[in-house]
This record gives structure tokens, C-alpha cells and sequence, in this order.
């Protein structure tokens, strides 16, 4: 591979439908290898549950391999982190916040709209609580799907979409981490997940300032589940909700005042034509997922 100036480096908008496409067949790949292995074990069990979410991350890995070749240089120093704005951290934190309150609450109305159309969704079952298996959750659960997600979505796929313009790249950033997903349990709140977390990094932010941001709402889902069981119902729910919403638009107020400009330097059909497959693949499993 060529040795070149790390400003030299740069990716387009098809490099982000090309990169995109691998994601999810190496997803589908590793997917496909894990339950051939794991098929007589109980899918509940600690092991399979880690092997299940070495998936992503090991198709993250994948991908930064094969882009490279594709791109014939190493794309990992358009990886090495940037100084995050202060004023963007503190609007992150605030969106943080309304993720884990005022978000969740939302995700809830879709899911109950979608289980009165007669849809049966599955939730994720964690291991039994255990302090080994709580530390193995937090590791392969928590941490590390959220780090290469972030590496993948907004260190990666971001950095070409964003040629097609800052609302084109902040929604179609959306769009595809919660097709990505492949959940219906989940669409709303990845997707609006993806373009507040595109619009950070787009606006002073870093992929690991998104990444802290996604890992710590991942630890408090799982704390919750395992130890602290807050699950409020009544008025204290209601409370939380406004409050969670209100820091979502103190986040993004706080983000709007440092607004960055992205010219549009490349034809957004670029994306569209190249990206079929992954879409095709991830429509079709989460369309699985209600049935």
C-alpha cells in the first residue's frame, strides 16, 4: 500500500456505500459462522452471548482491512481521535442524558404501536447476574460493540457521506445504523441515536466522543437491568421524559452554536447507486424480526 500524507487521505461518498456493503456482508458472514458453531449451545449462555456480540467488531476489523486494499493506503490515520470542542462535550453530555430518559420513552411508543399491529418482537435476554458475568456483559455487551460501532459509523462511513452535505450525511448516517441493527424493537431510537451522534461529530465532536456517549448509555441499560431495576411508571416517568427531552434540545442548542459548513463536493446519487445490498440484506432481517 502507498505511504502518503495523512491529509491526503480522504474518502467519497462511494467509499461510504462500498463500505457500508462489506459491513453488513461480513455481519451476515460472521452471523452465519457463529450459529454454525454455537447451534447446540443454549443461546442464553454467557459464551454464545459474548461470540454473538464479537460479530460487529470483528467485521469492523474486517472492513478497515479490506477498505484499505481497496483503497490502496491505510485508512486507519483518518481513525486517530481530533480534540473534541468543549462547547460540543457539554452538548454531548445533555444528549446523553436524553438518550437514556427522554429517548427510551419514545422507542417505547413505537414498540407498543408496533405489538397492537400484531407483531411479536423479541427482547434481548442477558446471562443471570453473577459478577463474572456482569464484567464479561459490560466488556463484550457495553464497551465493545460501542467502540467499533463509532469507529464504523462516525470515524468511517461519516467521512465520505459528509461530500453529499451536512443533512444529507446526518440523516443517511441514521438511517443505515438502525438498518444496521437490524431490530425493530430498536428503529426509532437507533435512528435518531445515529443522527444526533453524526450531527456531534459533524459540529466540533470525535468518534470517541461519541463513543464514551454510546458506551455509557449501553453501561447504564445494563447496571439497570442487572442492579438498579428503575423502571418508573406515573408521574415520576412523565418528569423524566420532559426532563430527558429538554436536555436533548439544551444538546443541541449548545451544538448549534459551534455549526461547521459542509459543501456538497459530490453527486448524492453516488450513495443510492452503490449501497444496494447492504440495505437489501438489512431490510430483509429486520423484516425477520417481526415475524
Amino acid at each position: 500500500m502507498k505511504n502518503k500524507n495523512d491529509a491526503n487521505l480522504k474518502l467519497t461518498i462511494k467509499d461510504s456505500s462500498l463500505a457500508f456493503d462489506i459491513l453488513v456482508l461480513l455481519m451476515l458472514i460472521f452471523s452465519l459462522i457463529y450459529g454454525a458453531i454455537f447451534r447446540n449451545f443454549d443461546s442464553e449462555s454467557i459464551v454464545a452471548k459474548i461470540f454473538s456480540y464479537l460479530c460487529a467488531p470483528l467485521s469492523v476489523v474486517g472492513l478497515i482491512g479490506l477498505l484499505s486494499v481497496r483503497k490502496r493506503e491505510n485508512i486507519i490515520p483518518l481513525l486517530i481521535p481530533k480534540k473534541s470542542d468543549k462547547i460540543t462535550i457539554l452538548g454531548a453530555l445533555f444528549i446523553t442524558f436524553g438518550m437514556m430518559f427522554g429517548l427510551s420513552e419514545l422507542n417505547n411508543i413505537f414498540v407498543t404501536f408496533l405489538q397492537n399491529l400484531g407483531f411479536t418482537l423479541s427482547e434481548i435476554v442477558l446471562p443471570e447476574k453473577s459478577i463474572l458475568n456482569v464484567s464479561l456483559v459490560v466488556i463484550f455487551v457495553c464497551l465493545t460493540p460501542a467502540f467499533f460501532e463509532e469507529i464504523a459509523f462516525r470515524g468511517i462511513l461519516l467521512k465520505g457521506l459528509k461530500n453529499g452535505g451536512k443533512i444529507f450525511a446526518i440523516l443517511v448516517s441514521g438511517a443505515i445504523f438502525s438498518l444496521f441493527h437490524m431490530s425493530p424493537l430498536q428503529t426509532v431510537y437507533q435512528f435518531i441515536v445515529g443522527v444526533l451522534y453524526a450531527f456531534i461529530v459533524l459540529n466540533g465532536g470525535d468518534w470517541t466522543l461519541t463513543f464514551i456517549s454510546h458506551f455509557i448509555n449501553n453501561l447504564f441499560i445494563v447496571l439497570n437491568y442487572y442492579y438498579f431495576g428503575f423502571y418508573p411508571d406515573g408521574i415520576i416517568k412523565i418528569v423524566l421524559t420532559v426532563l430527558g427531552l429538554i436536555s436533548l434540545v439544551v444538546g443541541v442548542l449548545l451544538i448549534i452554536k459551534n455549526d461547521k459548513k459542509y459543501e456538497r463536493t459530490e453527486s448524492r446519487l453516488d450513495f443510492i447507486k452503490s449501497v444496494p445490498i447492504g440495505i437489501v440484506v438489512c431490510v430483509f432481517m429486520w423484516i425477520m424480526g417481526l415475524i
